[in-house]
């Protein structure tokens, strides 16, 4: 009996020993970059507007006018950052047995011919073959389809392989927590260069063996701020002792490199990007930029880096990208802080290491790229940021919330008492308050890490008045967490006479609207004053607005008579409230006005007197009032702009003068029932004739020409250029900014 036991313990023993040696090979991930899934997106969730890579670049990677750097607030034109882009480096021993450094890039490598990219590729199940972009939680027809398998990383699910006609979400299926999420993996298994083999299964798998699963992510109430999740996985059968992972941020605060000042705060985890004179190239320029740790691997010895390990600030263009060791050695390395090019036209290698991974196994990088006007809105963006990320990394929106004072409608001032209730009171629950002043565009901490008592008293005597104050509550504990705001807005009115305030709620952006429309708002005075309503049009072309309607009643309601207007796509509307002291407003962009009309066809009444060939339109919107008149288009144009009148060819009236709107998106003014729509001859690449078709060469930018100080001439004219032998001609002697000296010499065109 006794060597039973014996045998049966050893049984279990080397069963034992054969699971963990099962768990320490891993069954590796059959995921495998390709080339031809690499795809890009826009970001549209909130106020950041830039252009991401499902290969781990988030920004502009080509130079491409298609592509966006970071730009804040989204159409502003206000430039930061010109991209920010992921490295994954290891320290393996290699087949010879000799320790080398792999470092996988997203980017700009290819092998010495040329025609093979070096570089993390995206992995195929992760969006709609057919779909131009990058799958996102807003638009189904990204996710991958029934005949696509579905989601790659759902294919084991025995209840629903592929989870097909659902969103693959951060916080479990179809969670739509964000205001929008991106979700791809991109792998390093085609950069083949090293005799190294990272799968033991597979030899064709090569790189480090490493798939990483990518998140961005956007709140609406944290509306400056973009979050990216890396989860880096070691997908072969090899541990990885020694891991660094390093972002490469190009900086062009103001969209002029060569003042740029980057800084690190240790305390608070973060790095800052700004302008050293607040001029940038459209001039004056306020802004600052900043890439927020949120979570970073943990070291060797289980414990999480403190988010900024090392920080290098070079140069640009000083990184050999072909050269692992020296990316590794210079760029990389934990513990080194060299900052001594942090000012001017310099690249920043932000570093997180280093760290094991073992196979099968994953670590998480989590940052933020955080916008403010100055450091200080950033510093005082942090706690809120920090806090939202710990309650939503628990990963479980389940926990029973609600917000009970204020009441909807309310007025408060003073001290007031905000109550709710959270798990029962569970005391092991945090609470974080944020407050917003214009309806949930924009939220602000209000108070960090709460105990769950049940209330917190607020001193609103410093906050401005208004009538349109939301708050949001965020709690969590170890397990679960929830977000919630208030149902409706309630007032804050304390003794300082403030601006009434009006919020417009229809037409909305993007809507088609027609005949009789109902423009509606919500507004008033926290103070309680008697207010008027005026409303105002604007469409996006120079000299296109004017008043819709005056001196309202504030009843919420004006039936406009759109059939009085022209029809364009980019309509704006301005409401302006006034109580005869202060004046609030609020306006709405774009929507489309669209009437019927009656149309005729230009080639049978149109002579034309010049070589122009741009496109115009009749259309007729009252044909009551049409006259038995022909009608001369006179056409004005300058350096800045193109305008016509349109003059009566009897009477020679001018029945329009200076008309802008030339670029066939909006009606222009009306005359005897008659508006036109011109379209001026467009400035475009012919790739035919030109030959400018090969999709290895920049995209052609027909933008005046700028390189620092230096701004070219525009000039009004066609351009014809001739190639032939080197002596043709010869080029222009002149001298750039910084005293880089072009000399004359022989040319081939």
């Amino acid at each position: 009996m006794k060597k039973f036991r014996v045998l049966t313990n050893f049984i279990l023993l080397t069963l034992l020993l054969n699971v963990s040696s099962l768990f320490s090979q891993y069954m590796p991930s059959l995921e495998r970059g390709v080339s031809s899934e690499r795809n890009k997106s826009s970001l549209t969730g909130n106020n950041v507007e830039a252009t991401i890579f499902n290969f781990g670049v988030a920004g502009n990677e080509t130079g491409s006018i298609s592509e966006s750097m970071f730009k804040w607030p989204a159409n502003s034109g206000e430039m930061y950052i010109y991209f920010i882009q992921l490295f994954v480096g290891g320290e393996v021993v290699d087949e010879e047995g000799n320790s080398i450094q792999i470092v996988s890039i997203p980017s700009y490598r290819t092998d010495d011919s040329g025609t093979k990219k070096w570089t993390f590729q995206p992995v195929p199940g992760y969006r709609n073959g057919s779909f131009n972009g990058i799958a996102n939680s807003i638009n189904k027809l990204s996710w991958p389809t029934m005949d696509q398998g579905g989601w790659a990383d759902k294919y084991d699910d025995l209840n629903d392989p592929g989870w097909i006609g659902s969103w693959n979400g951060f916080l479990g299926r179809d969670n739509f927590f964000a205001q929008q999420e991106f979700y791809y993996h991109m792998s390093d298994d085609r950069y083949d260069r090293y005799e190294y083999y990272p799968d033991s299964t597979d030899l064709s798998r090569k790189g480090l063996g490493i798939v990483v699963s990518q998140r961005i992510f956007m709140l609406d109430f944290l509306p400056d701020e973009v979050f990216f999740i890396s989860d880096i996985y070691n997908a072969g059968t090899k541990d990885l002792e020694k891991v660094v992972s390093t972002l490469w941020v190009a900086d062009l605060v103001g969209g002029d490199s060569n003042d740029d000042i980057v800084e690190n705060d240790s305390l608070r985890q973060t790095v800052y990007f700004r302008d050293m004179d607040n001029y940038g190239i459209n001039g004056p320029f306020s802004g600052i930029a900043s890439i927020m740790y949120l979570e970073t691997p943990f070291n060797s010895l289980g414990l999480s880096e403190t988010g900024v390990s090392g920080m290098v600030v070079k140069p640009a263009a000083s990184m050999n990208i072909n050269d692992d060791t020296h990316i590794w050695n210079s760029f990389m390395k934990p513990g080194v802080f060299d900052i001594s090019s942090s000012y001017g036209d310099s690249d920043t290698y932000i570093s997180n290491g280093y760290f094991s991974l073992p196979a099968g196994q994953k670590q998480r990088l989590a940052y933020a790229v955080v916008f403010a006007k100055d450091k200080k809105a950033l510093e005082r963006k942090n706690r809120l940021i920090n806090s939202v990320y710990d309650a939503i990394k628990t990963g479980s929106q389940t926990m029973p919330v609600s917000l009970i004072n204020p009441a909807n409608s309310a007025i408060v001032s003073g001290r007031t008492e905000i109550k709710w209730t959270a798990k029962n009171s569970d005391p092991d629950v945090l609470i974080s308050l944020t407050l917003s002043k214009d309806g949930g565009k924009s939220w602000n901490m209000l108070a960090d890490k709460l105990p769950n008592s049940g209330s917190y008293f607020w001193y609103t005597d410093d906050v401005e008045d208004g009538i349109f104050n939301k708050l949001k509550l965020i709690a969590w504990d170890q397990d679960e967490f929830n977000i919630v705001e208030s149902d409706s807005f309630f007032t804050i009115n304390n003794s300082e006479e403030r601006a009434p305030q009006i919020k417009v709620s229809s037409p909305h952006k993007n809507e088609v609207i027609s005949g009789m429309y109902p423009i509606r708002w919500m507004g008033g005075d926290a103070d309680g004053n008697t207010v008027a309503i005026n409303l105002f049009y604007e469409i996006d072309a120079p000299g296109q607005r004017g008043i819709i309607v005056k001196n309202l009643d504030n009843d919420g309601r004006y039936f406009w008579d759109t059939q009085l207007f022209p029809n364009s796509a980019n309509y704006k509307i301005k409401a302006v409230i006034t109580d005869a002291d202060f004046v609030g407003v609020d306006s709405v962009q774009y929507f489309e006005i669209s009437n019927t009309r009656k149309y005729l066809d230009e080639n049978d009444i149109i002579e034309r007197n010049t070589i122009g060939t741009g496109k115009i339109d009749i259309n007729i919107f009252d044909d009551s009032l049409l006259k038995n008149y022909g009608y001369l288009v006179k056409f004005h144009q300058n350096d800045l702009s193109t305008t016509y009148d349109v003059i009566n060819s009897q009477t020679q009236d001018t029945l329009v003068r200076g008309a802008t709107e030339v670029k066939g998106i909006s009606e222009g003014p009306g005359f005897d029932g008659i508006r036109l729509v011109i379209k001026d001859d467009p400035l475009e690449l012919n790739t035919d004739m030109s030959f400018w078709n090969n999709e290895s060469v920049f995209e052609f930018d027909f933008k005046q020409f700028q390189f620092l100080d230096l701004l070219g001439i525009p000039e009004l004219t066609d351009y014809v250029i001739e190639f032939g032998n080197v002596g043709i001609d010869t080029s222009t002697y002149f001298v750039l900014p910084l005293n880089i000296v072009s000399p004359e010499k022989p040319v081939n065109f």
